[in-house]
């Protein structure tokens, strides 16, 4: 892209180099919410009778969550978004950027 924008004077070669730093860094934070929102609407699409089915087994066999719950490795970088803004206002944090 840099080339693309043939700076000639070093103004314009800082400006470039914004350019594709600020370009680079909207496509992360774009993919970043999608998979946050994909793994939020994951998180809520589930049946609320299995959940509390759940709660019960693994509250019986000491454990504490879902050993399977985020094993879906394409929305990994949303879960950890999630856990980064210990779910709190996830979106507007998000929105930020």
């Amino acid at each position: 892209m840099l080339a693309e924008l043939a700076p000639v004077s070093p103004m314009e070669s800082m400006l470039a180099q914004r350019i594709v730093t600020l370009s680079w860094r909207l496509k992360r934070v774009c993919r970043i919410q999608n998979q946050t929102i994909d793994a939020m609407n994951a998180d809520n699409a589930s049946d609320p009778l299995s959940k509390l089915a759940k709660s019960f087994i693994f509250k019986g066999l000491g454990a504490t969550q879902d050993p399977t719950a985020g094993s879906n490795g394409d929305l990994a970088l949303g879960r950890i978004a999630i856990k980064d803004f210990s779910n709190s206002r996830v979106l507007e944090h998000l929105l930020m950027y």
